[in-house]
């Protein structure tokens, strides 16, 4: 599918007079492996796997408002901290993703997360997209192998307005009838005045070098001479393992001949009551096995150099694919220096999240009529790097000077609570403490 979609992309560019885009478009980096890659050992995927989870963990977005009027989008809110995973590994996979919002058959407003490949940026002003092309999505009528394509293009004009509109097109960039998108076909739909592109991204914050002013690149970026050398290093340990099987030296006296499926000659060793003639000056054993000794360790040792060095390339401190000793021996502070690079590209990876949070919240806001001074967007990250117990005593000494709220640390210790729930919690707790205040003074009356 991947390369029809860049087929149909190069033809429809080049029928729209995009010719330049649509080699803009193509990889920057061809040799580095790619995260959808299933038929190899995939690093890559691993590494980009194990920086969703670091960034993603335990994390919270949610929309302040003294309005009513913005409940629908701390609905969406909540639906990009459910996607939050899949957002962040398209976008270290492959350099960029997109979240389109988009009414259902209900009239609902629902999220489209597309990857990459699947968006066009065709005109900018600085860093503003201001057209874009988006494969909304993608119909197989049949065993041929036709494939049709749903195209929704997003334009913003010099005075802010945003122009919207649904074509369906063939593999070859023309526009075809396809008849469940066909009362899409030809509408466009304006926006006045929304200074709004209509959709949010989620740039990489990997450096690309200076070799893609506009897409951003994958966290791979730069790695494939890397990589090629791990896959050849991990071959030779195969190769070891298989070179070193034993093999069996004996009489053919010894051996049963069969053959295999294909007729070829299949020796097998006969179980049990083996009949043998000595013959006359023959001595020694009658079976001899080789049995080399495995180089594994040195193979292996090379591996995990390697691996270290990709690690390092891609700008990520050890132990995301190989063993970091401070995590399992350190203290606290040794932890976070040794695992200061990581860190920081967690960082950089949760300020896109947070960037492409609040773009795709103004174009809800667009679909949805909601002003955006209506509300403010929060965000809260578990630092997965940090001691849990140092994190606690931190916010208890800082409620005690009276730098934070007691729904901060009720809200620490039970990330998933909402707003109300919090504050029930707290209720009960004042009601307990009052029922024991009450108490207290009974019993001293009574003495």
């Amino acid at each position: 599918m991947f390369q029809k979609i860049i087929r149909m992309w190069n033809n429809l560019l080049y029928r729209l007079g995009y010719e330049r885009r649509a080699k803009e478009k193509q990889a920057v980096d061809p040799n580095a492996q790619k995260w959808d890659d299933i038929e190899n050992i995939n690093w890559f995927a691993m590494a980009v796997s194990k920086i969703t989870n670091l960034s993603c963990t335990e994390t919270t977005y949610d929309i302040k408002s003294d309005s009513a009027l913005t409940e629908p989008i701390a609905d969406m809110c909540n639906d990009l901290e459910n996607k939050r995973f899949e957002i962040v590994t398209k976008m270290l996979g492959s350099g960029d993703c997109y979240v389109f919002p988009s009414f259902d058959e209900q009239g609902s407003l629902f999220h489209s997360v597309l990857s990459e490949e699947r968006v066009v940026i065709v005109d900018t002003d600085g860093e503003n997209i201001t057209k874009a092309y988006a494969i909304l999505d993608v119909y197989k009528p049949d065993k041929s192998g036709l494939v049709f394509f749903l195209i929704r293009t997003h334009k913003l004009d010099n005075g802010g307005n945003l122009t919207i509109s649904y074509d369906s097109v063939d593999e070859a960039g023309q526009s075809q009838y396809v008849e469940q998108w066909e009362y899409l076909k030809n509408t466009s739909t304006q926006f006045a005045g929304v200074n709004h592109i209509g959709f949010g991204r989620y740039k990489s914050p990997v450096s690309s070098r200076e070799h893609s002013d506009i897409y951003g690149v994958p966290m791979n970026f730069g790695c494939g001479e890397i990589e090629e050398q791990i896959n050849e290093t991990n071959k030779q340990v195969l190769y070891e393992f298989k070179n070193g099987q034993s093999k069996i030296f004996t009489d053919p006296r010894n051996l049963q001949v069969g053959k295999d499926a294909h007729g070829n000659t299949l020796y097998e060793i006969a179980e049990n009551i083996i009949p043998l003639r000595q013959s006359e000056g023959q001595h020694g054993t009658q079976i001899d096995m080789f049995s080399p000794a495995l180089r594994g360790s040195e193979h292996f040792e090379k591996l995990e150099k390697q691996l270290q060095m990709y690690e390092r390339q891609m700008g990520l401190s050890p132990g995301i694919l190989t063993e970091n000793e401070a995590m399992a021996t350190g203290t606290a502070t040794a932890v976070r220096r040794s695992n200061a690079d990581t860190i920081a590209f967690v960082n950089s990876v949760q300020n896109s999240l947070d960037k492409g949070n609040v773009m795709t919240l103004e174009a809800d806001g667009i679909f949805l009529n909601i002003r955006r001074d209506l509300w403010e967007y929060n965000s809260d990250y578990y630092d997965v790097f940090g001691d849990s117990q140092e994190q606690w005593q931190t916010l208890v000494t800082a409620f005690d000077k009276g730098a934070v709220s007691v729904e901060r640390l009720t809200k620490w210790l039970y990330p998933k609570m909402t707003d109300e729930q919090v504050a029930e919690e707290l209720e009960k707790v004042n009601s307990r403490n009052d029922m024991s205040m009450q108490s207290a003074i009974e019993r001293s009356l009574m003495q």
